[in-house]
Formats: structure tokens, sequence, C-alpha cells
């Protein structure tokens, strides 16, 4: 991620605050190839790491007209990002953004899209990219980070995005 809003579509970059039907030609993609992988054998929670193994190297292609053209797909790990969706989804959805980037507010309604029509087969996490020119944004990754220690992160983040021009310390 060079800047916010990044998100990677099972290690396809996707790039800027994009409306929700760039996201979805993405995401149908690689789900039918996900679906085509495990007719061919691969296990569910094996199915990510298989399409890494796969594409990787491969250029990819735009995610739709006027959209921002994807690069070559990488390896992008959850880890223990505050993520909503199974574990072992066949598609993950690494969100990089930035509380106080008004472009990350903007691409955040097709991300609560994603979430809500691939409900159970898309995995959505979040990775803070606090940019150094917004002086709030890293207090702001701070206290999420409190409340998903709570089990709280997405009502915070949520609370954060709606309130971008409020943010202080």
């Amino acid at each position: 991620a060079r800047g916010t809003p990044t998100l990677f579509v099972n290690g396809v970059p996707v790039r800027g605050a994009q409306p929700f039907a760039n996201f979805k030609t993405v995401i149908d993609k690689e789900i039918t190839l996900a679906n085509k992988l495990m007719k061919e054998g691969v296990k569910r929670d094996k199915v990510y790491a298989e399409i890494i193994k796969r594409e990787a190297g491969k250029a990819a292609a735009p995610a739709a007209p006027g959209a921002a053209a994807p690069g070559k797909p990488v390896d992008v790990k959850v880890g223990k990002a505050p993520s909503l969706g199974p574990k072992n989804a066949p598609v993950k959805v690494v969100v990089y953004s930035d509380f106080e980037c008004p472009f990350c507010g903007r691409v955040n309604p097709s991300i609560e899209q994603v979430k809500k029509e691939y409900a159970g087969k898309v995995q959505v996490a979040f990775k803070h990219y606090p940019l150094p020119f917004h002086k709030n944004a890293k207090p702001a990754a701070v206290a999420s980070l409190a409340a998903h220690r709570q089990g709280k992160f997405w009502p915070m983040h949520d609370k954060l995005f709606a309130n971008q021009r409020a943010l202080q310390r």
C-alpha cells in the first residue's frame, strides 16, 4: 500500500475510493476462481494460499471501466488485524486505511456493502495506515486498537469515520 485507501482482494490491489461496482467485479472474479479451486479438491481454508501461489506474478486486468488498474497479486497476511467474516473465507479483502483520510471515508460505504452482500463468503480485514500529515490519524488508530482489545473495533471504526472532521486526541 502506497496510499489510502488501498484494498487487496485476494492479493489484487484496488487503489482509491472506488464505488462498490468496481469491488464487486474483482470479488466476483475471485469467488469464481475460489469455487473452481474447491471443485478441483482444494480445501476451503487453503484456497487463498493456492490463489496466491497460482496467480502471484500474473498481471491483473482492470477492475471495471474507469477503475484504477490493479497491480500484480501479492500475499497480504490478515494476521491479528480486526476482521469480519470467516477466517477460512476463500476471498479476503484487506483494507489499508486512515481514519482521518477523506478518501477512506468515501470508500467506507462500498466496504459496508461488500460486508453485507458477501457475508459468509468474504473476510474483510482492516489494517492501519495513518498518514503522517493527518495529525489525528495515529491517535485514532491507537484508540481503535484499544477498542479492538475489548471486542469493539468495528463500532469504534464506524464512530471514527462518522466523525472524521471532529477527531481530536
